[in-house]
């Protein structure tokens, strides 16, 4: 065996085995032979068909095992006297058969982790924009709330319209006379909004204070009660008053509707709960710099195989969540140009961030201890019900799942130390509203 490397690109090698043309004809002829017991030939019995007969006939079919045969012979010491260290499954490509007395060539499209210099983090600048809750921040907040929790007046003589609440006696049985209590009463006070089922919308939509309904629909197959399940409801609505949606000018009811003392309450709340969420959008917009600043310094080639793969990876993630939600993996959608170059830019994203992400960990000299691990582990199996806690925890420590855990604290912790020691400039500061606008307004329009 000859072994060659030729190096194709980014982290890509082209590795050719020479195979002796005598070990070839040694595997066809094999090859040859084993046909030979299992195939019959008109006038041969089974076993007996002459080789040469066969070798006409079944030459392509020889060539193939020969092929295989080598390749898994050889491919891995080829390897292995190449040096090379793939980081996905080599692309084998193998040529016609030889003449006599000229080697077998099979050639191997091998692709090896990037690699990287790291440049010092103290060189590198982050502005990050910094947003900050503002006046009219709250303002709009408590318009918001405003608008989705409005104050309904009653109108003696409107027909019910889309977004009013109808107070009615309610009464609903199946179409065998079946009672079906849960879903009766007296008194009751519905929204005629999307949270519905249409059929009830559509089914009060008109009605006045005093007139009654009767109307239809089908309980759906997931009921929880088995026995209605896709049996037909039949609705009888007696309707006693018909109420407008108004917003809620007066700040006071407003917050006593909410559950609060008074208007300062609610405007102390909506400001707790928008600072809370600008902390968030902070910690992203400074890893989004971080991560802009880093990559912009840095030239990561990525081999085209790695990137592939990646992609494809990305693709089986997706078709897997959709299956589970009912849609096939045969859905055009899937193969949507757009979407599949939507998942090779996140495929190279990912990959550029990891290759410096490892960088880093050396840099820092990052390490996780098994009692970092186990607080961890702790912490995540308290988010469970008591009664579980204690078999979330055996789970989360064992096998491949403590090692994810494992792995997401040393990242963690490479970014915290990153983050401390690359230099800082003041950003862009921007109100809550004001960062809001400009992300939707650069929605779809990122650079690939």
């Amino acid at each position: 065996m000859q072994v060659q490397v030729e190096r194709k690109g980014a982290h890509e090698f082209e590795v050719v085995v020479r195979v002796p043309y005598e070990e070839y004809a040694r595997e066809v002829e094999a090859a040859l032979r084993r046909l030979q017991k299992r195939v019959q030939l008109p006038g041969f019995r089974r076993g007996r068909a002459p080789v040469a007969l066969l070798r006409k006939q079944f030459a392509h079919e020889a060539h193939e095992d020969a092929v295989d045969a080598l390749v898994q012979r050889y491919a891995e010491k080829a390897l292995a006297q190449s040096k090379l260290a793939p980081v996905v499954r080599p692309l084998v490509t193998a040529a016609e058969a030889p003449a006599p007395n000229e080697d077998f060539v099979f050639r191997m499209q091998v692709a090896e982790w990037p690699r990287v210099e790291l440049k010092p983090l103290s060189e590198i600048t982050i502005a990050p924009v910094r947003v900050e809750v503002r006046k009219e921040d709250v303002e709009e907040a408590i318009a918001r709330i405003r608008r989705a929790r409005p104050i309904f007046a009653p109108q003696p003589d409107r027909a019910a319209e889309r977004g009013d609440r109808v107070k009615l006696d309610l009464e609903v049985e199946t179409e065998d006379g079946m009672p079906v209590k849960e879903a009766s009463g007296e008194g009751l006070e519905l929204v005629l909004n999307e949270e519905l089922p249409a059929e009830i919308v559509e089914g009060l939509v008109g009605a006045k204070a005093g007139d009654t309904r009767r109307f239809t629909m089908q309980a759906p197959q997931d009921h929880p009660r088995p026995e209605l399940r896709g049996k037909t409801l039949i609705f009888h609505a007696k309707v006693h008053e018909v109420a407008v949606p108004r917003e809620a000018k007066d700040e006071e009811k407003l917050a006593k509707a909410l559950g609060m003392e008074d208007a300062s309450a609610l405007r102390e709340r909506v400001r707790e709960d928008l600072e809370k969420e600008v902390e968030r959008i902070n910690r992203e917009e400074e890893m989004a710099a971080f991560w802009r600043a880093l990559t912009k310094a840095h030239d990561v080639q990525l081999p085209e195989m790695l990137v592939q793969e990646e992609a494809r990876a990305l693709w089986r993630d997706l078709v897997r969540r959709l299956e589970s939600q009912g849609i096939s993996r045969d859905d055009p959608r899937l193969r949507d140009p757009a979407l599949l170059m939507d998942l090779r830019r996140r495929a190279e994203t990912d990959l550029v961030r990891t290759v410096l992400m490892q960088e880093i960990v050396k840099a820092g000299e990052i390490t996780v201890d098994d009692e970092e691990v186990e607080q961890e582990i702790e912490a995540m199996a308290a988010r469970f019900p008591e009664n579980q806690r204690e078999e979330a925890k055996r789970a989360l420590g064992q096998g491949e799942q403590r090692e994810r855990i494992r792995a997401e604290i040393e990242v963690q912790k490479a970014i915290k130390w990153a983050l401390s020691q690359v230099r800082r400039e003041e950003g862009r500061t921007l109100s809550l509203a004001e960062w809001e606008a400009e992300r939707k307004a650069s929605e779809g329009k990122e650079e690939p």
